[in-house]
């Protein structure tokens, strides 16, 4: 009886154990990163129908032209950014901006190179991403991902390029991200 208890306290917990063992922590160093991302979109966002309420017929077509300008130029300047990785961070997209309401689920995961979905929902709308990594070596790492929102009912995709360099071993105090 207590072999059976044990065997089938083991199989419960296989799923999770198997799960751990996907998730190859990439062979990159911890500490500050600096990233830059370059990326088109296609289509444009709504706006949140709760903000959208509040605005004034020409608010709303400042913010409509603005955003219309934005996405329908394809492309924009490179975003910039220092990032804080930790061990843990290597488990998952470590260059990421931290995400409320978000799953992520890891499609393959080697040292070298991650492949993740991360799925993002709140009362705006939702988003999709698919992001790869690959490490070039332990200072590199290099991605691309492909994003669909929707909000207020319209859709944006974004392609991002993305390239990232080790900076150093310490992180700013008190932060995760710069």
């Amino acid at each position: 009886m207590r072999n059976a208890l044990l065997l089938g306290a083991a199989f419960l917990a296989m799923p999770a154990i198997l799960a751990a063992a996907d998730k190859t922590p990439l062979n990159a160093k911890t500490g500050l990163w600096h990233v830059t991302v370059n990326h088109t979109t296609s289509g444009q966002l709504g706006i949140p129908p709760d903000v959208a309420a509040k605005l004034t017929p020409e608010q709303r077509a400042q913010v409509e032209a603005a955003t219309k300008n934005r996405s329908g130029a394809g492309g924009s300047a490179p975003a910039t950014y220092d990032k804080c990785i930790t061990k843990d961070d290597l488990t998952k997209d470590p260059f990421s901006n931290d995400k409320q309401n978000c799953s992520e689920k890891v499609i393959k995961s080697t040292s070298s190179d991650l492949e993740v979905q991360e799925t993002c929902a709140n009362p705006q709308g939702k988003s999709d991403a698919h992001i790869n990594l690959h490490v070039v070596d332990s200072e590199h790492v290099k991605g691309t991902g492909h994003v669909v929102s929707t909000v207020g009912g319209r859709t944006m995709n974004v392609d991002l390029n993305f390239d990232s360099q080790w900076k150093s071993a310490s992180c700013p105090a008190g932060s995760k991200n710069e």
